[in-house]
């Protein structure tokens, strides 16, 4: 919570504080997990959620964070994909669990998997565009163009501000031949972006 109030080091400092005086706090030990990953600090987040995790193993939002760092920290995947495959077993109605573990499935080559467990996530989170996104780049490299085309058309409806959509969205139209259609949304990439 501090820590993404506008001065993450300064709320990381007080959950390190929090923690010297009471070790005992799976709260501090959460926050600063949270924070640490919310900088791309995974490899640090990962024992301070575990410890939150060990503190009180009835957390319910934890479990989703630890799973996020393993999945995103180089060389941890098979860590991610048990952890986040035990996250979900206690959390099954957590979308980001379900990413997090497509994350991992992708960075391990299991493509297939990762595509399952995105559409589990977009099932439950239907209106989230970066689900949508990667279930669309997922199935294009899998070859399955028409799928990543509904895909990338819903994530782009839901943050029409992400340019680069319309320019992968234009490269399936025109490999499905729609050249009308690859050309307007190339326009619209370049309105948005003119020096692209």
């Amino acid at each position: 919570a501090l820590a993404s109030t506008g001065d993450p080091k300064a709320g990381m400092a007080l959950y390190r504080k929090g923690i010297e005086v009471d070790p005992g706090s799976p709260d501090a030990y959460s926050q600063l997990g949270i924070a640490l990953a919310r900088q791309a600090n995974y490899e640090e987040a990962i024992p301070y959620l575990a410890k939150a995790i060990e503190l009180n193993p009835q957390d319910a939002i934890t479990p989703g964070n630890l799973c996020g760092a393993l999945a995103l920290s180089s060389g941890r995947t098979k860590d991610a994909i048990e952890y986040c495959q035990q996250a979900a077993t206690v959390l099954p109605d957590d979308p980001q669990i379900y990413a997090n573990l497509a994350v991992a499935l992708s960075n391990a080559g299991r493509g297939d998997e990762a595509i399952a467990q995105l559409e589990k996530a977009s099932e439950l989170l239907p209106g989230d565009a970066t689900i949508h996104r990667n279930l669309a780049v997922g199935l294009a490299q899998r070859g399955r163009l028409d799928d990543a085309i509904q895909h990338l058309e819903k994530s782009l409806k839901l943050a029409p501000g992400f340019a680069d959509g319309y320019f992968y969205l234009g490269a399936m139209y025109s490999s499905r031949g729609r050249l009308a259609d690859a050309l307007a949304q190339w326009r619209r990439l370049v309105e948005m972006q003119p020096n692209h």
